[in-house]
């Protein structure tokens, strides 16, 4: 076989080498290409001296060469096959020249010579031989099902504005980076596959290619028009080889004339770089758009009039048809063209298009929020060529007709949750046998007795639905066992899975009293400290534990037990540095029971912890272990003589405090007062109103069945009789609470999680009828009496746990504002300030900053300081009439905007933040050239400048309130929330509260949101012309307005504006129940 060869620069020993690209159509030139694989190699005759200046002159002297030889500055990086298959990089350069003298080669690469000059295989100079239109077979397939129909019937200038030399054309990277700097992509079609990819960009570039070889076309006559050609400047033309790469905003699309003569493509299958594409590329879809454009623009106009008049959305299906319509038109685009941007169309599905065989749905209105709208309004501008201030102002429309749509689902909620508690009732009456009641009921319950009793025969009642069980909380009687482990669920073994439910506090007294010495006690009380408080579970340690966090629990509490019963038997130090010894042999034996030198690392050692290992590990030769040693030198031993017995015990036993007769009595009164808020004295339970049982006594299986509660439990203790009337009172209380938050029956279940408890989760003592909810088993405990009138704030918990989900309760989950939740949570805790408050503060805080400023001008003499006074008082004033000006001329500006009531302008005042610097600026610049010891003045230029901030931030603020007064105009709540709220009223008096006690209670959020709840209920009751004393007592305005030591229920403007923003959770709560109703109903056969 005869290979060509041809005299040619070998430059492999430089780690370079030059070769050829052939002329190809649509590069329109052959081209050259210096490929440097090596540059230490190729820089190592270019005599580089340690001077800077030369390296610098060396490297420009090569820039000018490459440039005039063509080669320019610009290089790209190439990978190229290596023999041992992998890839080998290169920085290439490449030039329209294709002859060069050996001089022009030595200016290029320093150190050639004639030798280099030799007899080279062509191949091994060629790049890639000359292309002809032939291709592989899957890119055949690739031109005549897809290109074959992309660009047919196309327009296409007459003059193709790419058509250019070689040398004059854009790189291809080149061009990308000005259409993205001068020109936006088009809205409709994804970067993804047109060419944007790095390695079309890359493949391009690296074969040459620039723009002479790209082509611009239009899919329709107006189009073209529209982007500025004239009628005789395009024609149609048919281009059923070109590869679209990018379209503009225009509708331009740029594409390769003729992708046959692109070999360096042909590489890799078109799907590398276009993905799957089925129907077309770009063209089909820019095609269909338009019809899809016509729906767009009908539906917003439609929407906008939905938004101007809210009532005349008469039915929340429309607005779901219209979303369901625009968003269905284009899903179906996306799905032809796979090239389509999909951004925010799962934001508006209802996610079951597989179901449905790609049929899309919009989500049921009921889950759509604000975000849906965002990309709803962003999706039709697409379509419709929006402005940024038009896609806003759509987006606005949206939400009005969203809110609407609620709006009429929220009647629709409250309707049907009349219904359901309508058909409750009917049933309940209809069902009691021979009796007649009216449609008002009003019953008094005191201690024995019921008013208007059932006639009904008497039953048994026990406990109905799901067991609740649980644990029991009576650990300081006896201590846990593993046992337990199997009533509790994960969140109570999290509550009482602890140290201190195994081992008992230390009775120290006792200790003595039976023998123990005081050195072994603390001893004893060294290793319980050291002993870790919870278990080790899964995953938060690196070293081996339990695969199930229940088993890690069983082994913490055998762990915790095992020290327990072993220190139990100590009496004396011997014994405890021999038990220590025992324990720390006992922790590291291996799984089968042998003994091992492990110090920590054993399952039984990760339960006690590292700390507590150790200490046994420092008894394991029998010594008293050197934690406990360093223990007994500081608490008891004392310095030159032996301490008694009572000294001995004085850190462990403490001596009791006698209290005077004052003493008790005035903690006694303070316990009084504490029951009494927590249980007003109630007499007698009251209840007037609807009445929903005909008389008739109830069941537990009427709450689950009536209510969807899982589970109904009775105490051990409460007798036939009396579950007989609590049953009877949490009927009525339940449905006086569902027609008060007027919810479903069933929503006041929580989904079905909810369970109900009478008198039988507490341990006895004092507080033990209480009513209670426990989170961990999410059970309400209600009781006759003393429970009597807690429901609705138990139930408020319960709903706040269960709103929470996984993060516990929301009220104290949520942060910032947005949602209603967050802004309720916000509110029980702050309230937006008056005019005067923010006056009165801020107006004292500005003179503040003036009067710090003075004092950091100590290092000035006294004469200058005077002066410099009158200065800083005189530009204090000028700033502030300069920043009421300001101030005022954006109030009049902005005062007819629909949103200045609520964002007018924001808490930091009318005047623009960037503005207040520049006063405390030209203030601190004033008082430079007016200082005569500039070094002085140096010194505290940080101090003076913050303070002078500090000073004009707050006068912004002062002035804002001046203007806003002067001009008659309400200042805006963003103006008076955030930074400029104050404290509310309610969590002030709930502070109040907290002060006898040792640790916050009453001003703890969740305690705070379900009293604000209870007070919700009963003013919804009170309003109704009823009550309800079983459901809620003692929340009214009136009940706690003069009590000495604080108010734990909110009033005046805090019980208004709370009870908005329950109004609006209780809202979202009905939409919710809706929702599960309808899926519900869907489920049904």
């Amino acid at each position: 076989m005869v290979v060509a060869t041809v005299r040619w620069f070998d430059l492999s020993r430089f780690g370079a080498k030059l070769r050829v690209l052939p002329k190809s159509p649509l590069r329109g030139a052959s081209l050259t290409c210096l490929d440097v694989f090596d540059q230490e190699a190729f820089t190592a005759h270019w005599k580089w001296d340690r001077t800077q200046a030369h390296r610098a002159a060396l490297q420009e002297a090569w820039l000018n060469t490459c440039e005039r030889l063509g080669f320019g500055d610009k290089s790209l990086v190439v990978y190229e096959p290596s023999p041992d298959g992998g890839a080998v990089r290169a920085t290439r350069f490449m030039s329209a020249r294709s002859q060069f003298t050996l001089r022009d080669i030595q200016a290029l690469v320093p150190g050639v010579d004639a030798g280099d000059l030799k007899e080279m295989d062509v191949e091994d100079i060629a790049l890639r031989t000359a292309p002809v239109p032939d291709m592989p077979q899957i890119w055949h397939a690739f031109v005549r099902d897809v290109l074959a129909i992309e660009a047919v019937g196309v327009w296409t200038p007459k003059i193709n504005p790419f058509n250019r030399p070689w040398d004059e054309a854009q790189s291809i990277e080149e061009f990308w980076k000005a259409q993205r700097a001068s020109e936006r992509a088009n809205p409709l079609i994804t970067r993804r596959g047109l060419g944007n990819a790095s390695q079309v960009r890359h493949a391009l570039n690296a074969a040459g290619y620039r723009t002479n070889a790209l082509v611009p076309f239009y899919v329709d006559e107006s189009t073209a028009l529209a982007d500025g050609w004239r009628p005789g400047e395009i024609e149609k033309v048919d281009l059923p080889y070109a590869l679209p790469l990018w379209v503009s905003d225009k509708g331009q699309i740029q594409a390769l004339q003729d992708v046959r003569y692109v070999h360096e493509l042909m590489d890799a299958d078109p799907a590398h770089y276009l993905g799957v594409v089925k129907n077309g590329v770009i063209a089909g879809a820019l095609r269909e758009a338009h019809a899809i454009g016509q729906i767009v623009k009908r539906n917003m106009a439609q929407w906008r009039a939905w938004a101007a008049n809210p009532a005349s959305l008469e039915l929340p299906d429309f607005l779901w048809g219209s979303i369901t319509e625009v968003a269905g038109a284009h899903a179906e685009l996306c799905e032809k063209y796979p090239t389509v941007v999909t951004s925010g169309l799962s934001d508006l599905s209802d996610g079951m298009e597989h179901e449905r065989r790609g049929t899309f749905r919009a989500k049921p209105l009921i889950e759509m929020e604000s975000g849906a709208m965002y990309w709803l309004s962003r999706l039709c501008a697409r379509y419709a060529s929006l402005r940024d201030d038009e896609v806003t102002a759509l987006q606005a429309d949206l939400n009005k007709a969203l809110a609407r749509g609620h709006e009429l689902m929220g009647e629709h909620a409250q309707a049907l949750a009349r219904e359901e508690l309508a058909a409750v009732s009917n049933v309940v009456r209809g069902a009691a046998s021979g009796f007649t009641a009216s449609s008002e009921n009003s019953t008094s319950v005191s201690d024995g007795q019921v008013v208007n009793p059932s006639k009904e025969k008497k039953v048994r009642h026990e406990d109905a639905g799901e067991k609740i069980g649980g644990a029991r909380k009576d650990f300081a009687k006896r201590a846990m066992v593993a046992d337990d482990l199997e009533v509790m669920n994960e969140a109570e073994r999290d509550l009482y899975v602890v140290k201190k439910n195994i081992w008992a506090p230390l009775d120290y007294a006792a200790m003595r009293a039976d023998g123990v010495q005081a050195e072994a006690a603390l001893g004893i009380k060294v290793v319980k400290d050291k002993l870790l408080p919870a278990p080790t579970r899964r995953g938060s340690t690196f070293y081996a534990t339990p695969s199930d966090n229940s088993e890690a629990d069983a082994l913490y509490i055998k762990a915790i037990s095992i020290v327990r019963d072993r220190m139990a038997t100590v009496k004396t130090l011997d014994d405890f540095n021999a038990a220590c010894k025992e324990l720390f042999v006992i922790g590291n034996r291996d799984h089968e029971g042998n003994p091992t030198n492990t110090i920590f690392g054993r399952p039984i050692q990760v339960q006690w912890g590292s700390k507590a290992c150790d200490v046994f590990y420092s008894g394991s030769n029998g010594r008293t272990p050197s934690q406990v040693y360093r223990e007994i030198r500081r608490k008891i031993e004392i310095w030159n003589r032996e301490p008694t017995e009572d000294e001995k015990w004085r850190s462990m036993i403490k001596p009791k405090a006698e209290k005077t007769q004052e003493k008790r009595d005035e903690e006694k009164a303070k316990a009084e007062v504490d029951r009494e808020l927590h249980r007003p004295h109630l007499d007698r339970v009251e209840r007037s109103g609807q009445d929903w049982r005909g008389g008739r006594d109830i069941q537990a299986d009427d709450l689950l069945e009536h209510f969807g509660f899982r589970g109904v439990e009775f105490g051990n203790w409460l007798p036939q009789d009396e579950r007989q009337q609590v049953l009877n009172m949490a009927f009525d209380a339940l449905c006086d609470l569902a027609a008060a938050l007027k919810v479903p029956p069933k929503g006041l279940s929580l989904g079905g999680n909810l369970g109900v408890a009478f008198g039988s989760r507490g341990s006895g003592g004092r507080n033990a009828a209480l009513a209670h909810y426990e989170p961990a088993r999410r059970v309400i405990n209600l009781t006759r009496m003393n429970g009597a009138g807690f429901l609705a704030h138990e139930w408020m918990h319960a709903l706040d746990h269960h709103l929470g989900g996984e993060r516990g309760y929301l009220s104290e989950a949520v942060v910032g504002t947005g949602t209603v939740m967050a802004n309720l949570s916000g509110r029980m805790h702050r309230r937006l300030a008056q005019a005067h408050e923010i006056l009165e503060r801020t107006e004292a805080n500005a003179k503040k900053g003036l009067e710090y400023t003075r004092s950091w001008l100590y290092g000035q003499p006294q004469e200058v300081r005077d002066r410099l006074f009158d200065v800083l008082q005189a530009e204090y004033e000028n700033a502030e009439a300069a920043l009421y000006d300001e101030a005022r001329r954006h109030i009049e500006a902005a005062r007819s905007r629909p949103d200045f009531a609520q964002d007018g302008f924001r808490d930091d005042g009318a005047v623009n933040f960037s503005r207040q610097f520049d006063f405390a600026d030209k203030v601190y610049q004033t008082l430079r050239a007016h200082c005569t010891s500039k070094s002085a003045l140096t010194k505290v230029k940080g101090k003076i400048e913050g303070n002078l901030q500090f000073m004009m931030t707050n006068l912004a603020k002062v002035v804002s309130v001046k203007a806003a007064k002067d001009l008659g105009v309400e200042l805006p709540a963003a103006f008076r929330g955030r930074s400029n709220c104050l404290p509310s009223e309610f969590v002030k008096e709930a502070e109040k509260l907290d002060k006898t006690r040792s640790s916050p209670y009453w001003a703890t959020t969740r305690e705070l949101f379900a009293r604000a709840g209870a007070a919700y209920v009963i003013d919804k009751i009170t309003e109704a012309g009823g009550r309800s004393d079983y459901l809620v007592f003692g929340s009214d305005e009136a009940r706690y307005a003069e009590h000495p030591v604080g108010n734990p229920n909110p009033t005046g403007e805090d019980r208004r504006d709370l009870a908005a923003f329950f109004d609006a959770l209780m809202a979202e709560y009905r939409l919710a129940c809706l929702k599960e109703a309808e899926q519900e109903a869907v489920l049904e056969p």
